[in-house]
Protein backbone atom coordinates (compact mmCIF):
# COMPACT_ATOMS: atom_id res chain seq x y z
CA UNK A 1 0.00 0.00 0.00
CA UNK A 2 2.72 2.54 0.21
CA UNK A 3 3.54 5.10 2.89
CA UNK A 4 0.62 5.83 5.32
CA UNK A 5 -1.71 3.75 2.42
CA UNK A 6 -0.65 6.34 -0.24
CA UNK A 7 0.80 5.14 -3.36
CA UNK A 8 3.89 6.47 -2.62
CA UNK A 9 6.81 5.85 -0.40
CA UNK A 10 8.81 7.87 1.86
CA UNK A 11 12.40 7.53 3.30
CA UNK A 12 13.94 9.72 5.54
CA UNK A 13 17.70 10.53 4.45
CA UNK A 14 18.60 12.97 7.19
CA UNK A 15 19.12 16.83 7.62
CA UNK A 16 15.39 17.00 7.38
CA UNK A 17 15.16 16.21 4.09
CA UNK A 18 12.81 13.61 2.41
CA UNK A 19 12.78 11.37 -0.55
CA UNK A 20 9.38 10.53 -2.09
CA UNK A 21 8.87 7.50 -4.21
CA UNK A 22 6.46 6.85 -7.00
CA UNK A 23 5.70 4.52 -9.79
CA UNK A 24 2.95 3.58 -12.25
CA UNK A 25 2.81 1.00 -14.84
CA UNK A 26 0.43 0.57 -18.28
CA UNK A 27 -0.23 -2.64 -20.41
CA UNK A 28 -2.16 -3.33 -23.76
CA UNK A 29 -1.99 0.15 -24.64
CA UNK A 30 -0.38 1.67 -27.66
CA UNK A 31 -0.26 1.10 -31.54
CA UNK A 32 0.81 -2.90 -31.37
CA UNK A 33 -1.16 -5.90 -32.58
CA UNK A 34 -2.29 -7.32 -29.38
CA UNK A 35 -2.61 -3.84 -27.61
CA UNK A 36 -6.69 -3.66 -26.32
CA UNK A 37 -6.82 0.05 -26.52
CA UNK A 38 -5.15 2.34 -29.40
CA UNK A 39 -3.10 4.91 -28.38
CA UNK A 40 -0.16 6.72 -29.82
CA UNK A 41 2.86 5.61 -28.16
CA UNK A 42 3.62 9.14 -27.16
CA UNK A 43 0.30 9.67 -25.23
CA UNK A 44 1.23 6.33 -23.56
CA UNK A 45 4.43 7.70 -22.37
CA UNK A 46 2.92 11.14 -21.35
CA UNK A 47 0.09 10.01 -19.62
CA UNK A 48 2.04 7.64 -17.44
CA UNK A 49 4.65 10.17 -16.49
CA UNK A 50 1.89 12.53 -15.45
CA UNK A 51 0.58 9.84 -13.30
CA UNK A 52 3.52 9.67 -11.13
CA UNK A 53 4.65 13.29 -11.52
CA UNK A 54 1.20 14.18 -9.70
CA UNK A 55 2.00 11.51 -6.91
CA UNK A 56 5.04 13.63 -6.23
CA UNK A 57 3.73 16.98 -6.17
CA UNK A 58 0.50 15.92 -4.30
CA UNK A 59 2.71 15.75 -1.52
CA UNK A 60 4.63 17.97 -1.81
CA UNK A 61 7.80 17.02 -3.19
CA UNK A 62 9.89 18.06 -6.93
CA UNK A 63 10.96 15.38 -8.80
CA UNK A 64 14.46 15.14 -9.41
CA UNK A 65 14.91 11.36 -11.61
CA UNK A 66 12.72 9.46 -13.46
CA UNK A 67 13.14 5.52 -14.49
CA UNK A 68 11.18 4.41 -17.72
CA UNK A 69 11.01 0.76 -18.55
CA UNK A 70 9.62 0.27 -22.04
CA UNK A 71 8.64 -3.18 -23.16
CA UNK A 72 9.14 -2.74 -26.76
CA UNK A 73 11.58 -1.84 -29.36
CA UNK A 74 14.14 1.39 -28.82
CA UNK A 75 12.65 2.81 -32.05
CA UNK A 76 9.78 3.63 -32.81
CA UNK A 77 7.64 2.73 -30.44
CA UNK A 78 10.99 3.69 -27.75
CA UNK A 79 11.52 6.97 -29.02
CA UNK A 80 7.94 7.94 -29.25
CA UNK A 81 6.96 7.45 -25.43
CA UNK A 82 10.11 9.30 -24.66
CA UNK A 83 8.62 12.14 -26.75
CA UNK A 84 5.67 12.09 -24.76
CA UNK A 85 7.28 11.35 -21.30
CA UNK A 86 9.67 14.74 -21.73
CA UNK A 87 7.12 16.67 -23.43
CA UNK A 88 5.23 15.64 -19.79
CA UNK A 89 8.01 17.06 -18.18
CA UNK A 90 8.00 20.07 -19.81
CA UNK A 91 4.52 21.01 -19.35
CA UNK A 92 4.89 20.32 -15.41
CA UNK A 93 8.19 22.82 -15.25
CA UNK A 94 10.66 19.86 -14.87
CA UNK A 95 12.49 19.61 -18.08
CA UNK A 96 16.06 18.43 -15.92
CA UNK A 97 14.38 15.69 -14.22
CA UNK A 98 16.81 13.10 -15.10
CA UNK A 99 16.18 10.09 -17.11
CA UNK A 100 17.13 6.14 -16.57
CA UNK A 101 15.84 4.73 -20.00
CA UNK A 102 15.84 0.66 -20.80
CA UNK A 103 14.18 -0.78 -23.90
CA UNK A 104 13.35 -4.25 -25.08
CA UNK A 105 16.55 -5.03 -27.34
CA UNK A 106 16.40 -8.99 -27.73
CA UNK A 107 12.63 -10.30 -28.76
CA UNK A 108 9.96 -8.38 -30.97
CA UNK A 109 7.10 -7.22 -28.86
CA UNK A 110 3.39 -7.46 -30.21
CA UNK A 111 2.04 -5.50 -27.15
CA UNK A 112 3.07 -2.53 -25.46
CA UNK A 113 4.45 -2.13 -21.69
CA UNK A 114 5.51 0.67 -19.98
CA UNK A 115 6.46 1.00 -16.24
CA UNK A 116 7.60 4.36 -15.24
CA UNK A 117 9.02 5.57 -11.28
CA UNK A 118 10.27 9.01 -10.14
CA UNK A 119 11.91 10.15 -6.94
CA UNK A 120 11.37 13.13 -5.90
CA UNK A 121 12.65 15.26 -2.26
CA UNK A 122 10.77 17.06 -0.01
CA UNK A 123 11.78 18.60 3.15
CA UNK A 124 10.20 16.49 5.68
CA UNK A 125 8.21 19.51 7.59
CA UNK A 126 6.30 20.18 4.24
CA UNK A 127 5.04 16.49 3.06
CA UNK A 128 1.68 17.15 3.40
CA UNK A 129 0.19 13.82 3.92
CA UNK A 130 -2.73 12.63 6.41
CA UNK A 131 -3.38 16.35 7.11
CA UNK A 132 -7.48 16.05 6.84
CA UNK A 133 -9.77 16.91 9.85
CA UNK A 134 -13.33 15.88 10.72
CA UNK A 135 -15.80 17.70 9.30
CA UNK A 136 -13.90 18.64 6.20
CA UNK A 137 -15.67 18.35 2.96
CA UNK A 138 -14.14 16.26 0.14
CA UNK A 139 -14.06 17.43 -3.55
CA UNK A 140 -12.90 15.69 -6.45
CA UNK A 141 -11.15 18.16 -9.52
CA UNK A 142 -11.90 16.70 -13.14
CA UNK A 143 -13.70 13.61 -13.78
CA UNK A 144 -12.79 9.75 -13.86
CA UNK A 145 -11.93 8.71 -16.98
CA UNK A 146 -10.34 5.21 -18.60
CA UNK A 147 -9.12 3.65 -21.50
CA UNK A 148 -10.30 4.75 -24.79
CA UNK A 149 -12.51 8.13 -23.31
CA UNK A 150 -8.50 9.24 -21.84
CA UNK A 151 -7.84 9.47 -25.64
CA UNK A 152 -11.06 10.44 -26.74
CA UNK A 153 -10.46 13.66 -24.06
CA UNK A 154 -7.21 14.72 -25.17
CA UNK A 155 -4.31 14.77 -23.46
CA UNK A 156 -4.36 18.11 -22.35
CA UNK A 157 -8.41 18.22 -21.17
CA UNK A 158 -7.69 16.25 -18.32
CA UNK A 159 -6.35 16.97 -14.83
CA UNK A 160 -1.81 17.02 -15.02
CA UNK A 161 0.80 17.65 -12.19
CA UNK A 162 0.52 21.35 -12.87
CA UNK A 163 -3.20 21.64 -12.10
CA UNK A 164 -1.89 19.69 -8.68
CA UNK A 165 1.02 22.22 -8.07
CA UNK A 166 -1.97 25.26 -8.24
CA UNK A 167 -3.76 23.34 -5.63
CA UNK A 168 -1.10 22.22 -2.80
CA UNK A 169 -0.36 25.89 -1.57
CA UNK A 170 -3.61 26.60 -1.45
CA UNK A 171 -4.33 27.54 1.75
CA UNK A 172 -7.64 25.86 2.78
CA UNK A 173 -6.58 22.89 1.30
CA UNK A 174 -5.06 19.58 3.60
CA UNK A 175 -4.34 16.87 1.18
CA UNK A 176 -4.54 15.83 -1.93
CA UNK A 177 -5.02 12.82 -3.65
CA UNK A 178 -4.70 11.16 -7.31
CA UNK A 179 -7.54 8.78 -7.93
CA UNK A 180 -6.61 6.03 -10.07
CA UNK A 181 -7.75 2.45 -10.77
CA UNK A 182 -9.59 2.11 -7.56
CA UNK A 183 -11.76 4.88 -7.94
CA UNK A 184 -12.87 7.63 -6.32
CA UNK A 185 -14.94 6.15 -2.91
CA UNK A 186 -11.59 4.07 -2.41
CA UNK A 187 -9.54 6.69 -2.33
CA UNK A 188 -11.68 9.56 -0.36
CA UNK A 189 -12.09 6.56 2.30
CA UNK A 190 -8.50 6.53 2.54
CA UNK A 191 -8.33 9.84 3.48
CA UNK A 192 -10.68 9.09 6.39
CA UNK A 193 -8.64 6.24 7.36
CA UNK A 194 -5.39 8.47 7.63
CA UNK A 195 -7.50 11.13 9.66
CA UNK A 196 -9.12 8.64 12.22
CA UNK A 197 -12.80 9.59 10.42
CA UNK A 198 -15.24 7.84 8.41
CA UNK A 199 -16.24 9.17 4.66
CA UNK A 200 -19.83 10.06 4.27
CA UNK A 201 -20.80 10.15 0.32
CA UNK A 202 -22.47 13.05 -0.50
CA UNK A 203 -26.39 12.61 -1.72
CA UNK A 204 -26.96 12.54 -5.60
CA UNK A 205 -23.07 13.09 -6.58
CA UNK A 206 -22.81 13.76 -10.17
CA UNK A 207 -19.96 11.80 -10.54
CA UNK A 208 -19.77 7.57 -10.28
CA UNK A 209 -17.88 7.17 -6.80
CA UNK A 210 -16.67 3.99 -7.81
CA UNK A 211 -15.43 3.86 -11.69
CA UNK A 212 -11.29 3.75 -12.19
CA UNK A 213 -10.10 6.99 -13.01
CA UNK A 214 -7.35 5.34 -15.02
CA UNK A 215 -3.93 7.53 -15.21
CA UNK A 216 -5.14 9.85 -12.64
CA UNK A 217 -7.74 12.25 -14.50
CA UNK A 218 -9.22 13.40 -11.69
CA UNK A 219 -7.96 14.41 -7.92
CA UNK A 220 -9.57 14.75 -4.40
CA UNK A 221 -9.00 17.34 -2.26
CA UNK A 222 -9.90 18.02 1.96
CA UNK A 223 -10.99 21.50 2.25
CA UNK A 224 -13.19 22.85 5.14
CA UNK A 225 -14.46 25.71 2.82
CA UNK A 226 -15.78 25.33 -0.99
CA UNK A 227 -13.00 26.16 -3.14
CA UNK A 228 -13.61 27.86 -6.96
CA UNK A 229 -12.78 26.17 -9.77
CA UNK A 230 -9.44 25.85 -11.02
CA UNK A 231 -9.12 27.22 -14.68
CA UNK A 232 -11.60 24.92 -16.79
CA UNK A 233 -12.07 21.98 -14.41
CA UNK A 234 -15.33 21.61 -12.49
CA UNK A 235 -15.31 20.79 -8.83
CA UNK A 236 -17.62 18.22 -7.51
CA UNK A 237 -18.46 18.09 -3.89
CA UNK A 238 -18.34 13.94 -3.23
CA UNK A 239 -18.65 13.87 0.70
CA UNK A 240 -17.18 14.83 3.81
CA UNK A 241 -15.00 13.23 7.07
CA UNK A 242 -17.29 12.60 10.54
CA UNK A 243 -16.48 12.10 13.47
CA UNK A 244 -16.36 8.23 14.29
CA UNK A 245 -18.86 7.20 16.92
CA UNK A 246 -17.69 5.78 20.18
Amino acid sequence: MGYRGRDVEVIDIGSGISLVIACDSCGSVGSKELDLVNAPPEIVGRLTARTVLMELVAVGASPVAMTVSICAEPSPTGDEILRGIKKELQMSGHPDVKLAVSTEKNFETRQTGLGIGATGTCKASNLKIAQSEAADKIFCLGVPRLGGEVIISGCMDIIHSGTVAQLRPHPLIHDILPVGSRGIRAEAELLARQSGTIFDAAQGCKLDLEKSAGPSTCVLFSSRESIEDLNHFEIYPVGQLIMKSD
